[in-house]
């Protein structure tokens, strides 16, 4: 006689099951656990066509040409007599030359060909990542306007703000527009509206040597020591001057221009017609002297008499003066028999 009664039929085997279900189902859970982990750690990891797309830099040439600027209503108002510190131009040339700071991948900028020029002796520009881009316009880092746009049409959406090297500056801001135009198109304000402001020169030719803006190579007529003589007759306001130079910053922008007059143009009368057009009324030193300095905020303007002639140097205060650019050492090669630094 056995001392146990033999089970009944399948109790056994339903035990069996019993303990396995719950095995099976906490095995199907940890499965699927492991591999939803295993796809969110895929997602994570491979950079989606989107993002990837928004973060990328744009080569520069997508941005280079020329540009409208656009501006709303200043925040807080800028008082009228500041405007001219920090309004951008009205149409604004990017180029693909380097900034005198090229070290954080800036370029330079300019007011567009005919447009109404800016007393601003650094203009700058740079792309950001994505669709950004970054413009700044000022006067030896003193004070200016610094813009950022984005967009990827023909028109650009940001804002400006301006800035000041002084404590205790008001800041001022706007919403901003860039809209991308043909060079040769006629500017909405061209450059013979300026009433004020003496940073372009003129020439017979058509062409202008403008203050802030990179010297063509071709205006280039013989390379000195430290400036530049300019091929071409200066007319309009400028009209009687025999000769002009110019001096470069580090970037190979204009740094200055010097115009010389002959000795039968009355000094006296220079004097007064150059300061009237600068909108200088404060007497600084008496037209008889030999030299007259003029210097405002947005304008340096050197007079001096010799027998030589007169001599009229136009600049801005703060002007970072450096080597020329490649163009002008190889001209300056070619006319000294060597290059200079």
């Amino acid at each position: 006689m056995k001392s146990c009664s033999p089970d009944p039929a399948g109790t056994a085997d339903k035990d069996r099951e019993a303990v396995r279900e719950p095995q099976i189902r906490q095995s199907h859970l940890t499965h699927r656990g492991q591999l939803l982990c295993g796809i969110l750690l895929v997602l994570l990891l491979v950079p989606q066509a989107g993002n990837d797309q928004t973060q990328e830099t744009i080569a520069p040439g997508r941005w280079t040409g020329c540009w409208d600027v656009e501006w709303g209503k200043w925040q807080p108002p800028i008082p009228e007599d500041d405007t001219l510190l920090y309004r951008p131009p009205p149409r604004v040339q990017l180029t693909d030359a380097p900034s005198p700071y090229p070290r954080d991948g800036s370029y330079h900028a300019q007011p567009a060909p005919g447009s109404l020029p800016t007393p601003h002796s650094v203009t700058q520009w740079a792309p950001l990542a994505g669709d950004s881009i970054r413009v700044q316009w000022s006067s030896g880092g003193l004070y200016g306007t610094l813009g950022r746009f984005a967009g990827r049409g023909d028109t650009l959406r940001g804002e400006i703000r301006t800035f000041a090297d002084r404590s205790g500056a008001q800041r001022h801001g706007a919403d901003a527009f860039l809209v991308q135009v043909s060079c040769s198109a006629p500017p909405d304000v061209p450059a013979s509206t300026a009433a004020r402001g003496l940073w372009f020169v003129p020439l017979e030719s058509g062409d202008t040597v403008h203050v802030g803006r990179l010297l063509p190579k071709e205006l280039i007529g013989e390379a000195g020591d430290v400036s530049y003589r300019i091929a071409g007759t200066p007319t309009g306001f400028f009209d009687g001057a025999r000769e002009v130079r110019a001096q470069l910053t580090r970037g190979g922008a204009v740094a200055d221009v010097r115009l010389i007059y002959p000795n039968d143009v009355s000094f006296d009368s220079l004097v007064a017609a150059f300061r009237d057009t600068l909108g200088s009324s404060d007497p600084d030193q008496p037209p008889e002297r030999a030299r007259v300095v003029t210097v405002t905020r947005t304008t340096s303007l050197d007079m001096r008499h010799s027998d030589d002639g007169t001599w009229v140097q136009i600049g801005m205060p703060g002007t970072d003066y450096g080597v020329a650019p490649e163009h002008v050492q190889v001209r300056r090669a070619d006319s000294t028999g060597g290059t200079q630094r």
